[in-house]
C-alpha cells in the first residue's frame, strides 16, 4: 500500500473509531449506548458537537508526518525507515550511515523528475541528496564514525553513533519531520577525544557535491547553505542553524564548505555538555504570480 493510500486508510480507521465506538450515557444511573454511524458533513459535525473533532484532526496531522518502516524498494540502499514531508514536497530516508532526501520537481510540466509519466511508485524522485556523518572532533582531528543503532518514535528518528578508534565517544544524529521542514540535529554526550587547542568543534557532514547531481553554495553570512539540483534547478535551504549547550546556553556557530564536505563549527570553549546542534532544510520555494498576490514574499526560511 503506498504511503497515501495508508494514511488515508488510518484516518477512516480513526473516524470510525469516534463514530461508531464513542459511547455517552443518557441518564444517570443508565448503560452506555452507542451512537449510529454517521457520515459526511454529519459527522464532522457530531464530531464538532462531542469534542473529538480537534483530536482526530491533530491524529490526521501526526500521520502524514510519521517515520515508518522502510518499503522493499529502499533495500539496496540500506535504507531501514523513510518519511514524506507534504508541507516540503520532500521524501527521506534514513539508513546507520546515510540520510537522502528527495523533493517534488521543478520542472514546467509539473511530473516528478525521473518519471515522465508522472505515476507514484513509492519510489524516492528525482536525483537524491545525500547526507553522512562523516566525522567529528576539532581542527583537522576528526573522528571516523561506525554505522549507527536507529530507532524511530513517530515524527522523530535518532542514529547513535560512536568513533571507530574511541567507542566510548557518541554523538546522536536525530531528525524531526515536521511541516516547517526536515529539523536535523546532533547532540554529543561530551567533548570530543584529543585535545583542544583553542580550534572550535567540528560536526563534518559529506554531501558528495558536485557529482551527486547537487550544487552547493554557502551563504554569506555563514549561518546557512543552499543546495540545488542541477537537472532542474529545484533549492534546498539548510539553515536557521543553532547550538545550545545542557543549561540553554546558546553557543556561537557557523557552517564552513570545502569541496564535498560542509562543516557545523561550534565554540564550545564555555560549553556544558551534553550539547546540541541543530538545522533545519526546507524547499526553496519559486515564486509565481499565484504566490505574489497572495504574499509577496519569498519563503521566510530562504537565505
Amino acid at each position: 500500500m503506498s504511503y497515501r493510500g495508508s494514511t488515508v486508510f488510518v484516518c477512516l480507521l480513526l473516524v470510525t473509531a469516534c463514530l461508531c465506538f464513542q459511547a455517552r450515557r443518557d441518564e444517570p444511573g443508565q448503560h452506555l449506548s452507542v451512537k449510529a454511524a454517521l457520515e459526511g458533513e454529519a459527522a464532522i459535525r457530531q464530531l464538532k458537537t462531542d469534542g473529538g473533532y480537534a483530536s482526530l484532526a491533530a491524529a490526521m496531522a501526526a500521520a502524514r508526518y510519521q517515520i515508518n518502516a522502510a518499503p522493499a524498494q529502499y533495500g539496496q540502499s540500506g535504507a531501514a525507515f523513510y518519511a514524506n514531508d507534504p508541507g516540503q514536497q520532500l521524501r527521506a530516508t534514513f539508513a546507520s550511515d546515510e540520510v537522502r532526501v528527495s523533493a517534488a520537481s521543478n520542472k514546467p510540466d509539473g511530473k516528478p523528475d525521473g518519471k515522465p509519466d508522472g505515476k507514484p511508485d513509492g519510489k524516492p524522485e528525482g536525483t537524491e541528496l545525500h547526507l553522512q556523518l562523516a566525522g567529528y572532533g576539532y581542527g583537522d582531528q576528526l573522528e571516523p564514525l561506525a554505522k549507527g543503532e536507529i530507532t524511530a518514535n513517530g515524527d522523530r528518528i535518532e542514529i547513535k553513533k560512536s568513533a571507530i578508534r574511541t567507542p566510548q565517544s557518541t554523538i546522536t544524529e536525530w531528525y524531526v519531520n515536521k511541516p516547517e521542514g526536515l529539523e536535523q540535529g546532533f547532540t554529543l554526550a561530551a567533548p570530543p577525544a584529543g585535545e583542544r587547542q583553542g580550534e572550535w568543534l567540528c560536526v563534518a557532514l559529506s554531501i558528495g557535491a558536485p557529482d551527486s547531481g547537487w550544487r552547493v553554495s554557502l551563504r554569506g553570512d555563514q549561518q546557512g547553505a543552499l543546495f540545488e539540483r542541477q537537472a532542474d534547478g529545484l533549492r534546498l535551504s539548510y539553515d536557521h542553524l543553532m547550538a545550545y549547550d545542557t543549561n540553554g546556553r546558546t553557543l556561537p556557530s557557523r557552517m564552513a564548505l570545502e569541496g564535498g564536505t560542509l562543516s557545523l563549527l561550534v565554540d564550545d570553549a564555555q560549553a556544558a555538555y551534553p550539547l546540541t546542534i541543530d538545522p533545519i532544510l526546507t524547499q526553496q520555494r519559486k515564486l509565481t504570480s499565484a504566490d505574489a498576490s497572495a504574499d509577496d514574499r519569498f519563503d521566510a526560511r530562504s537565505p
